[in-house]
């Protein structure tokens, strides 16, 4: 899924509707972004999955990661090629560094198990709507402000 994150404020983050017949086709960020590449939407990787928040407890999660190489999604792609799949083991996550520019994680593929119970049965996140999806008139004010109208949502 392309998304757009403001150069202004990471937190300001949309689905490009570049690609959606409902939109015209037409993305205000991306047509900007043929003048400055800041703009221009970047594919993410939307994945559910658990978390074990402290031993035996879990929680559904949304992993939302990008295919740079300070991210995992490259990583998850390579270990898709290698073992065939990535659903047939654990993983542990970790992050270094604290800031947008200097933060990296890594992904540490553990030994192949069964996925418990406990795990299959949680309330996993339906992916399709993870990100705001607003019209073409509404874009700009969205993404240089972080301003939305209520009527938007």
């Amino acid at each position: 899924m392309p998304v757009v994150t403001s150069p202004i404020n990471w937190k300001w983050r949309a689905a490009s509707t570049a690609g959606l017949e409902k939109y015209n086709y037409r993305c205000w960020a991306a047509e900007k972004s043929t003048v400055d590449k800041a703009w221009r939407p970047k594919p993410h990787l939307l994945i559910n999955i658990a978390v074990e928040t402290e031993p035996g407890v879990w929680e559904p999660r949304v992993l939302d990661t990008t295919f740079n190489q300070r991210h995992v999604g490259l990583t998850l792609i390579e270990y898709a090629k290698e073992f065939g799949t990535i659903t047939d083991r654990f993983y542990k996550i970790s992050r270094t560094g604290s800031g947008a520019s200097d933060t990296n994680y890594s992904l540490i593929p553990l030994e192949v198990s069964e996925m418990p119970d406990s795990i299959k049965n949680l309330p996993y996140h339906d992916l399709t709507n993870m990100y705001l999806t607003l019209p073409y008139e509404k874009q700009e004010k969205f993404y240089t402000t972080g301003e939305i109208e209520k009527d938007t949502w």
